[in-house]
């Protein structure tokens, strides 16, 4: 192996001095905006608006629609154009609501208002995330289809200790729940990561973090990895930053 003659990498010309002195400006989007259904791991969303409507800011124009999937929400006011399939920068094609924006960013009721969330509960507390497109991930669904189901109220701790086999006082209903949500998850998760292009089962795949080893076993179960190497320091992500914080300032 041959020694560098450089310490730090290539550092090209960054360009800043054209910007670096302007005052920051607000700029608005364009009159046309396309908003993919697939902005996210999992499945897409479905459209739940057609051509011809009037659509606010904060509207839901498109409807998660699977065990991992977000709502999508439309920036602007204005009227939709399209509902069809366009290719997208990574060379896919995804289906899109196409929006005319009016300029005038009217939006939905109750938009941005401060709310006492102490006085909410916390399942409206969940479905106001949900609604606003921000995905609820393992933790949320076992909950949820564990109370739904078996009317029984779990949290983190226990859902941990229920994957890592620590589940001696916990009813087989329950602990047979938990690991059907976490291998459909982990099967979904994998999916979506193929979807986007990535290929999983040519080479090999390090995981890292709690997440990865808390659900090592699934991962492995779901036959779509190829050679999974899991790194078991779950400070692991942290530390490595740490190393190029001091590569890039000189230290080693």
């Amino acid at each position: 192996m041959s020694i560098a003659t450089f310490r730090g990498g290539v550092h090209p010309y960054e360009g800043k001095d054209l910007s670096k002195d302007l005052p920051i400006k607000t700029v608005q989007p364009k009159k046309e905006l396309v908003f993919p259904m697939g902005q996210h791991i999992g499945a897409p969303a479905t459209p739940i608006v057609a051509k011809g409507d009037k659509v606010l800011v904060g509207q839901k124009i498109g409807e998660a629609s699977g065990f991992i999937s977000a709502n999508i929400c439309s920036s602007v006011s204005g009227t939709v154009k399209a509902v069809e399939p366009r290719m997208l920068l990574n060379g896919s094609q995804a289906t899109c609501v196409v929006i005319e924006n009016d300029g005038e960013y009217a939006a939905i009721e109750g938009l941005g208002e401060d709310r006492d969330y102490t006085k909410l509960s916390a399942d409206e507390i969940r479905d106001i995330v949900k609604e606003a497109g921000v995905v609820g991930m393992l933790y949320n669904r076992v909950r949820a289809r564990a109370n739904a189901e078996l009317d029984v109220l779990l949290d983190e701790s226990e859902i941990d200790c229920i994957l890592h086999g620590e589940h001696r006082d916990v009813a087989p209903e329950v602990v047979e729940l938990v690991e059907k949500e976490a291998q459909e998850f982990v099967n979904d998760l994998l999916s979506g990561l193929r979807e986007r292009m990535l290929e999983l089962k040519s080479g090999r795949v390090i995981f890292l973090g709690g997440g990865a080893n808390l659900l090592r076993r699934q991962i492995e179960a779901s036959g779509k990895v190829g050679q999974a190497t899991f790194v078991e320091d779950i400070n692991a992500n942290a530390k490595g930053y740490a190393y190029l914080y001091r590569l890039q300032h000189g230290e080693r």
